[in-house]
């Protein structure tokens, strides 16, 4: 767990250990820097684990590598290798990270794609141009850009896949053969979920999901065996109380609690059928609740880096929300749900 620290503050990344039903810190990790650096702040900001280790950034273009041992001892930090700057990274195994990187001198449109390890060796180095996420599933490496999507294999390279809609930030490669995102555009007027499938040879769009009752942004997937999770942290609390009945009522931008939809998985493992949702305790007004999640494959971990922690009054529909002052300065939180098949 990612904690920035307030305003400009150097972050630090949590590490916790199960105990039968009892969370336990076990590690604080923390960068090597001095508190203050220029450009190095919100240290936490991304994070990444696969199995014993632990990649971690905040503002600044470094990465940090952290191990755990059999023995649950801590070593690190180090920094991953390379110079250029690092703008999305993942794990594909505990010695294997893919990154994308923009090169020196760079403005933001011209990126690689690296699959190196963790000693520096670099396995695939790909210029994909102007890049918006990056995910790994296995040896499935996907990459989106605003052309389409690059999907592939360090073994095999990246096949370009043109699509009528825009990829947005929330990928999660299932299989080899299947991918979801976050996705809007084309003849997709709003934002929805997106299944990409393999057949024959080729990729295609095999579903877009969208549920009815958000207006929000999608933004990060969850795989779990019997589920798929999408975070809309921007849900507004109108479904929540029926507020809207005026044109006139707008919400101001805190007042969002957050949804999390969850769709069951097919026996192909694309989402099916109408979603569920989870939202935050007491509708806590302004969480963003499903602004990050995770999951261990059992768990589904939900951060909600707005949670003010205290109980939401339900609002009354008369309020001109836009005017409304908002609650007290976020602390944030992360959530832990057991979902049954």
């Amino acid at each position: 767990v990612g904690l920035l620290g307030p305003g400009e503050g150097p972050g630090v990344v949590y590490a916790y250990r199960r105990e039968g039903e009892a969370w336990m810190l076990e590690a604080s990790l923390r960068p090597d820097w001095p508190p203050i650096v220029p450009h190095e702040v919100g240290f936490g900001e991304r994070v990444a684990v696969r199995g014993g280790t632990v990649l971690a950034q905040g503002s600044g273009s470094r990465v940090v590598v952290f191990r755990r041992d059999a023995a649950g001892a801590w070593s690190g930090p180090s920094t991953l290798p390379g110079r250029d700057r690092v703008v999305a990274f993942s794990l594909v195994d505990e010695e294997t990270v893919a990154t994308l990187r923009e090169p020196p001198g760079g403005r933001g449109v011209e990126f690689r794609l690296e699959v190196m390890g963790l000693d520096g060796v670099v396995r695939l180095a790909v210029d994909v141009g102007y890049a918006l996420a990056l995910a790994v599933a296995g040896e499935t490496l996907v990459v989106s850009t605003p052309d389409g999507l690059l999907v592939g294999s360090a073994a095999t390279g990246l096949e370009r896949l043109p699509l009528d809609v825009v990829v947005t930030q929330a990928l999660a490669p299932v299989a080899d053969d299947l991918v979801l995102a976050t996705a809007r555009g084309g003849r997709y007027r709003s934002e929805g979920l997106m299944s990409l499938a393999q057949e024959g040879g080729r990729w295609s769009v095999t579903a877009f999901e969208r549920p009815e009752t958000s207006r929000e942004e999608f933004q990060p997937i969850a795989v779990l065996p019997d589920w798929v999770a999408v975070g809309a942290p921007g849900d507004s609390l109108r479904e929540a109380y029926g507020i809207g009945a005026d044109p006139r009522q707008r919400p101001g931008p805190w007042a969002t609690q957050g949804t999390v939809f969850l769709y069951p998985r097919a026996v192909d493992g694309r989402p099916r059928d109408e979603p569920h949702y989870l939202r935050p305790f007491d509708d806590r007004v302004g969480a963003r609740f499903g602004a990050a999640l995770a999951t261990d494959g059992t768990y589904l971990f939900v951060g909600a880096p707005n949670d003010p922690l205290e109980e939401a009054i339900p609002p009354d529909a008369s309020r001109d929300w836009a005017s409304e002052t908002p609650p007290p300065r976020p602390v944030g939180s992360v959530s832990v749900w057991r979902l049954q098949p």
